[in-house]
């Protein structure tokens, strides 16, 4: 953040280019549960996301190769300048910071109420060990 605005660092960018497709169940849950947050940011998530949630079913066996077209779709989406756009700062919009925490991460999400009356990503970050 500057006087200048918000900019998206390379270094945030750089978190989502490492995601790796996930290569079993538990790290699918975790690229999940990040797409969830930003489902609404993300155009027709649901579809997009459907051998993913179909393999998170019990009785599904992993298969790594039917996801990684639907992962590298998903996160290439997430690093576009329409889903994180650098915007200059407003005293005068309300601002919303959400900070998530657990054994394995942690992640933090600065949003910024728009035009639209939704609040849309400025930055994200975190910290995910096992990914």
């Amino acid at each position: 953040m500057s006087s200048n605005g918000v900019a998206i660092t390379e270094a945030k960018i750089k978190i989502i280019k490492a995601l790796k497709p996930p290569k079993d169940k538990n790290t699918l849950m975790q690229i999940m549960d990040l797409l969830t947050f930003f489902r609404r940011f993300l155009k027709s998530c649901s579809k997009r996301t459907y051998n993913m949630r179909q393999l998170q079913q019990k009785d599904r066996v992993f298969d790594g190769l039917r996801i990684v077209r639907e992962f590298e779709d998903l996160k290439n989406s997430l690093i576009k300048a329409s889903i994180l756009a650098a915007i200059g700062l407003d005293p005068n919009k309300p601002y919303l910071m959400v900070v998530d925490t657990a054994l394995n991460g942690r992640g933090y999400s600065v949003l910024l109420r728009q035009y639209d009356g939704y609040f849309h990503p400025i930055s994200f970050g975190g910290q995910w060990p096992c990914l």
